[in-house]
């Protein structure tokens, strides 16, 4: 130690010019050190929800999250399992082993022992696989309002081209709908047609879950060792393709179509909340950042994103914004940079009583 004390007193130039150095590269770590809410915490927790509409919580058990816990006995790497059904929907819990294997291996044969599984009732929702992550958490929300004289449809598709966009973002990990009324197709048959065609209001249904499907189809490895999951997708897009759909062909290929017996058209769903903006119905999207993202870049770049896209989805729609996340941080940051200059006048204070100011000074400047 004396040695280098020595060392550092002779050359008191290239000491004052490693000084220098260092600040240099600490005001560097500073400048681009990552800024966020939460420190990133590993909670090795899966959820599972699932959603049968008008289902009892008796029911939501015995014929959604019974068959899924079963399946998850198949996975490897949990650790524990639990589930809760309520009226309309369940939700099922799943804590990883953090000693089993890899995480996300693990959360893939999830995934795909879902997909396996086949006896859920018809009209229950595909269910939403989610990994629990803090590095992932909502940063913003951005609303979508209609103005006066503007219908939900405009609502809906407004607030799928902006959602569109802004998962588009390089920082953005995933983008969240809430209050986004899903499309429905309402066949309204003739009864007399249906007797004059010979057919039945059965025959209509079967002929519509027969070509309206999605479909899981297993995992294809590539010659690297990459999985990648297959999906049959055939469902209907348009009130005329179900019109076009055929109940009865001959050989010739004339036969009945489901528009020679019933009358087709498209309404939105009912949605399960509502949300409002500026005293209109609205859909809010909820913005998450990627792990990496600093989170006031983020915000910002959703904002002026959001400024770009009013322009394009026209003076019917309004654009606004809601839990904006970089309010709570920006005041988390002034309360550490007063801490800081607090801190640092007092040290600064105190070692002037001791030593030269030039010293004072430098030792203070190197503190942070």
């Amino acid at each position: 130690m004396k040695a280098i004390v020595g060392f550092f007193a002779k050359e008191h130039l290239l000491g004052n010019l490693l000084t220098i150095v260092i600040l240099l590269f600490g005001v560097y770590a500073l400048v681009q050190m990552r800024r966020d809410i939460w420190p990133n915490v590993d909670f090795n927790i899966t959820t599972v929800v699932t959603t049968l509409p008008g289902a009892s919580p008796e029911q939501v058990e015995k014929l959604i999250v019974n068959p899924i816990e079963e399946a998850m006995r198949e996975v490897e790497g949990l650790k524990k399992v639990f589930s809760t059904a309520a009226e309309n929907s369940g939700v099922i819990v799943l804590q990883l082993d953090p000693d089993a294997r890899d995480p996300d291996k693990t959360n893939q044969d999830i995934q795909q022992a879902i997909d396996r599984v086949e006896d859920l009732p018809a009209a229950a929702e595909e269910p939403i696989v989610k990994v629990i992550e803090s590095d992932r958490l909502p940063v913003i929300e951005v609303t979508v309002a209609g103005k006066e004289n503007t219908s939900p449809l405009e609502v809906r598709n407004a607030s799928k081209f902006v959602a569109d966009k802004l998962s588009r973002l390089s920082q953005v990990a995933s983008v969240e709908k809430q209050g986004f009324r899903k499309r429905e197709f309402i066949v309204k048959t003739n009864s007399e047609k249906l007797n004059q065609r010979r057919t039945s209001l059965g025959a209509v249904i079967q002929s519509i879950q027969g070509r309206n499907v999605s479909v899981p189809g297993g995992t294809a490895l590539s010659q690297t060792g990459d999985e990648t999951l297959i999906r049959t997708e055939a469902e209907y897009e348009q009130p005329g393709e179900i019109e076009q759909t055929f109940l009865l062909a001959n050989e010739s290929g004339f036969g009945t179509k489901i528009g020679d017996i019933a009358h087709v058209t498209e309404q939105l769903a009912k949605p399960e909340r509502l949300y409002s903006a500026l005293g209109k119905p609205s859909v809010n999207i909820i913005v998450s950042k990627k792990a990496n993202a600093d989170t006031f870049e983020l915000i910002q770049s959703v904002k002026n994103l959001v400024k770009d896209l009013q322009k394009k989805v026209g003076n019917k729609i309004q654009l606004g914004f809601s839990n904006d996340f970089s309010v709570y941080l920006s005041k988390r940051l002034d309360a550490l940079s007063s801490n800081l200059l607090i801190g640092l006048g007092l040290v600064l204070i105190v070692l002037t009583l001791f030593l030269p100011w030039q010293v004072a000074l430098v030792v203070a400047a190197g503190i942070p």
